[in-house]
């Protein structure tokens, strides 16, 4: 018999060993260990633990009704909703694999998202099903709510999920080719929500604020997993709203916001106000930590933590309160868990203070990606020598801190989003007009970058206009160029690869001439 709490007596928090880390699992415990406490804040209404185990069980007794069961790829195409955790949390019960797909995905790119997963159905919501279809008409789609069947019970396949098998496929950013789909298995992610519990010292006491998509794994498992966890609150939200940000912080009494360097940049520039300097915050995690850390945690009256994380990962660094002040660049100090090592191109290890890309392993088997789908190669490569390869660079320094300094990867980081410039790419190259696209990073006012590409029209015709109107057709839209550029030939190498780096280093100096389609005042729409 399942022991029951002691009403009024506090609930201690559970460790568990790496084969019991399923979300059947993690999840009901809680519903047993707090079933009346609140999980999720969304607008007026919350929901407990136990309205969380009942409606995930109601969904995969509905899912497995119309016939998904253990290993079905099952595309997630939904917005900030509570209904997004239950899915989630319901295809882990019946061992099914679920696929997020970012919601701005349209046309050639949402396609390629749903072939290369596999994915056989599909659960949206209704604004996006002409959406779905117009690129797969052939899939069947549900939404939530048709999936919620009377039984309320844990379903049988729970007990037959292992912590090593498949809970979900999340599609990270492109390098030298499309995106990956990472395939992370129940440990991996429920590894990321402990791990996020004891470093950042969470309780059934914090609130944390999620104004991410759940579609990502900042959301969903660094906010969403590691409340779980904790036993605390999220109070989830549409998206980030720079107007309403403190007042929902204060309306929620949270404890803890997740959020992404052009959030805090946005809220940087905002005029001080009463909202912001009495709010009930004790820290802020966001990635990376800005230059102006000392001035905003006393603007803001909190701490301020940072990590390198990875989709493939859970958190291999961690700056805590207090932590690195001295050291601006710093991501952290080695958190528990893991072998890091900078190595060299002929993985040697590089000395202190010397950069080199980021290579890890972890302690416990299955707590980060297995492959990358349907990659082989790619995965082979990833693991050479017994080591992660991540892409990125960065150094140690003496003590012990992680200074990141740039990547290996032909990604471009917008907004929070890691964009593969080879898919930009692709995707601008089906219009005829186009000879050659080449997709590189300028700076930001936001912090991170934004998007130029260097065009080789086929068409003389063709204007700057008219790129950014087929790409905002075609792609999402937080890869819809800013800036464009005609140009007679693109650099080359003696390969006849792109030479990229010319045309960053290019880039760098010329965007502020070039076509920008903001001061055009083209609007890109998000749907």
């Amino acid at each position: 018999m399942t022991p029951q709490p002691v009403p009024g007596a506090p609930v201690p928090q559970r460790h568990y060993p790496v084969a019991e880390r399923t979300i059947a699992r993690i999840l009901g415990d809680a519903a047993v260990d707090r079933p009346t406490a609140p999980y999720v804040l969304w607008h007026d209404e919350t929901y407990t633990y136990a309205d969380a185990e009942r409606l995930s069980n109601r969904i995969a007794h509905g899912l497995a009704a119309r016939g998904v069961g253990r290993g079905t790829h099952v595309a997630i195409m939904l917005d900030n909703h509570p209904s997004f955790l239950w899915t989630v949390f319901a295809l882990g019960k019946l061992g099914a694999v679920g696929v997020p797909i970012s919601t701005h995905s349209k046309g050639q790119l949402l396609r390629y998202y749903l072939d290369d997963s596999d994915t056989t159905v599909v659960i949206a919501g209704d604004n996006y099903r002409q959406t779905l279809a117009e690129a797969a008409p052939e899939l069947p789609l549900w939404g939530p709510d048709e999936l919620l069947a009377e039984d309320e019970s844990l379903p049988a396949a729970a007990a037959e999920v292992r912590f090593s098998d498949p809970w979900l496929i999340m599609y990270t950013s492109g390098t030298t080719g499309p995106s990956k789909g990472v395939v992370c298995p129940h440990a991996h992610a429920q590894t990321v929500g402990f791990r996020m519990r004891d470093r950042f010292g969470l309780t059934a006491d914090d609130r944390i604020y999620t104004c991410l998509p759940l579609f990502h794994g900042n959301a969903l498992w660094y906010a969403s997993l590691a409340a779980l966890w904790a036993g605390g609150s999220i109070a989830l939200v549409e998206r980030f709203s720079a107007s309403r940000f403190w007042a929902d912080v204060k309306r929620y009494r949270c404890t803890m916001v997740n959020a992404i360097m052009s959030v805090a940049t946005v809220l940087e520039k905002m005029e001080p106000s009463e909202d912001e300097r009495d709010n009930p915050l004790r820290l802020m995690f966001i990635v990376p930590l800005p230059l102006e850390r000392r001035q905003l945690e006393q603007r803001w009256g909190l701490d301020m933590w940072c990590n390198f994380a990875m989709t493939e990962l859970f958190p291999v660094t961690v700056v805590g309160a207090g932590e690195g002040l001295d050291k601006p660049t710093t991501s952290g100090t080695l958190a528990p868990g893991f072998d890091l090592a900078i190595l060299d191109d002929d993985d040697l290890e590089c000395p202190t203070g010397t950069p080199g890309e980021i290579c890890v392993r972890p302690h416990e088997p299955w707590t980060i990606f297995t492959e990358y789908y349907k990659k082989p190669e790619a995965t082979k490569d990833a693991f050479r020598n017994l080591w992660f390869h991540t892409g990125d660079r960065a150094y140690l320094d003496a003590d012990g801190h992680l200074h990141f300094v740039d990547r290996k990867k032909d990604a471009i980081r917008r907004r929070g989003e890691n964009i593969s410039a080879h898919e930009i790419e692709a995707i601008i190259g089906l219009d005829p007009r186009v000879r050659e696209v080449a997709a590189v990073p300028v700076p930001s006012e936001l912090g991170e970058d934004d998007v130029c590409v260097y065009v080789v029209r086929a068409d003389a015709a063709l204007d700057e206009r008219a790129v950014i109107e087929f790409a905002a057709a075609n792609m999402a839209y937080y890869m819809v160029p800013r800036y464009v550029a005609f140009i007679d030939e693109l650099p080359k190498t003696a390969t006849h690869k792109i030479a990229k780096f010319q045309l960053r280093e290019r880039g760098q100096q010329e965007y502020r001439t070039l076509f920008d389609r903001e001061a055009e005042g083209i609007e890109v729409r998000r749907r």
